[in-house]
């Protein structure tokens, strides 16, 4: 594929984290996920995809890499954390040559629309050079809303006023509290590609939990539910250096082999193995959830989430139908009561209902609808914009 050859199609870069690589094997990664799918849909539909990403990933479009590869690797079963304040910067200044023909090709090169997964406008770079480029840029908001952050936050805010930088929550959870302090155009779920996560309507004994282990993601209450309930947890995830404290205090010394299992990092491949036959999927999360693919994964697969009820959760789960939305009280032991009791109620809930909720709300085709429809009205705003200023600045004969 040239991709430059657009036709009547939508010519749209994704950029993406340097963190971890996009491909068909990681075994962690969210947004690396969100990027992957969108990336094989727009392909699918003729529009010109490029993903602006580590040399090491794998796409379906056009891959225009930045650096060598990816920067958190993992050791001695722990995935390191680094800073990478250096690559992140060079990542941005060589999307910004690229978008302003700032390179040694000679080619002219453009593209629509341009879709940011990570912190592109916040960088040195962008802050430099983001004048030269008059493209709408569109920020998902991946990270769940942080006071901490307010200086950065009101930045983003002034750079909304040159309109054509724009940020769309991932539910309505999130967007109300990003609307503290910037403007978010729109709310978009995330969608999978459904024949990759096939029902199973009969299910095992035990229990599920999957995802980072770290204390925000509550897998030391996970292990309490089952041990309450006396059935079998099977704990799957990357662990953090940043995080190993936690699992060798909180996690660790429970895991037994039997009644409590870790079983580490899985691809996509081993984990929708893991979803189908169990009970449930346990996500006794302590934060405000933006999102939470794994809901989404799990109920696909015909399998019940019982979940705390914070952030998105409500947003995703039906209550009572395709699991169970427990709302914290602030009591820790009350709600592990609570969560204790859904467990027992699991089988009410019917696999099939599940599935039918991911098909009608959650598909990755109903979230590529969503996205494409919003960078035309983007394009066309900006390009409606232009004209505007120009016309504002155009000084009459007299």
């Amino acid at each position: 594929m040239n991709m430059y050859d657009s036709g009547n199609s939508l010519r749209i870069m994704q950029i993406a984290e340097i963190w971890m690589p996009i491909g068909p094997d990681i075994t962690y990664g969210g947004v690396q996920r969100v990027i992957r799918y969108l990336d094989r849909e727009y392909v699918k539909r003729g529009h010109v995809s490029i993903v602006a990403a580590p040399a090491d990933c794998q796409v379906e479009g056009c891959l225009f890499s930045t650096i060598e590869e990816s920067k958190w690797k993992r050791y001695d079963g722990f995935r390191e954390h680094v800073e990478a304040k250096e690559e992140l910067e060079r990542h941005c200044r060589m999307i910004i040559d690229f978008l302003t023909g700032r390179d040694d090709t000679g080619s002219v090169k453009r593209v629509d629309i341009i879709h940011s997964h990570t912190g592109f406008i916040s960088s040195h770079e962008y802050r430099k050079r983001g004048g030269e480029i008059n493209i709408p840029i569109l920020k998902t908001l991946h990270w769940p809303y942080n006071p901490e952050n307010k200086e950065e936050y009101e930045y983003w805010r002034r750079l909304q006023n040159d309109r054509k930088i724009f940020f769309n929550a991932i539910s309505n959870a999130q967007k109300r509290n990003f609307e503290r302090c910037i403007e978010v155009c729109d709310v978009i779920y995330h969608g999978i590609p459904l024949e990759e996560f096939p029902f199973e309507n009969s299910k095992s004994d035990y229990l599920f939990c999957f995802g980072n282990i770290r204390p925000i993601k509550g897998t030391h209450i996970a292990i309490e539910v089952a041990k309450r309930t006396d059935m079998r947890l099977i704990i799957g995830g990357e662990i953090y250096t940043t995080n190993k404290r936690y699992y060798e205090e909180m996690i660790k010394p429970h895991v037994d082999g039997d009644q409590i299992q870790f079983i580490g990092p899985l691809t996509d491949i081993e984990k929708v193995e893991w979803y189908k036959r169990a009970k449930a999927l346990l996500m006794p999360i302590q934060f405000d959830e933006p999102f939470g693919l794994v809901m989404i994964e799990a109920m696909a697969c015909g399998t019940p989430v019982i979940a705390f009820g914070r952030g998105s959760v409500p947003e995703i789960i039906k209550d009572e139908e395709t699991g169970f939305v427990i709302y914290p009280s602030g009591n820790e032991e009350q709600d592990i009561r609570e969560m204790i009791n859904a467990v027992k109620r699991v089988e009410s809930i019917k696999p099939r209902k599940c599935r039918e909720h991911v098909e009608e709300n959650f598909s990755i085709e109903k979230e590529a609808n969503a996205y494409l429809s919003l960078y035309r009205d983007l394009v066309q705003n900006l390009a409606e914009t232009l004209i505007s200023v120009s016309y504002t600045n155009l000084t009459l004969p007299t």
